[in-house]
């Protein structure tokens, strides 16, 4: 697939933070168990009803790679 095909519009608005995982969570790319330092991803949509917050879980290792490969969008806010 090219880079166009594999477009996802969660990474457009998403707002990725640093976190402390207290409970053990799925990562989304590997779906390795973190727990502890890991980034969340948040994506909020809105529509007519309530909005909804997507959440993704990354290990610190999967998140810099990807910044590195130009997956993922660093957003400064």
């Amino acid at each position: 697939m090219s880079d166009e095909q594999e477009y996802d519009s969660f990474w457009n608005r998403a707002i990725v933070e640093l976190k402390f995982s207290l409970w053990p969570r799925k990562s989304y790319e590997n779906k390795k168990w973190i727990f502890g330092p890991a980034y969340r991803a948040c994506a909020t949509w809105t529509g007519p009803g309530d909005s909804i917050h997507e959440y993704r879980w990354l290990t610190t290792d999967e998140y810099l790679f990807g910044l590195l490969k130009g997956k993922y969008v660093k957003r400064h806010y």
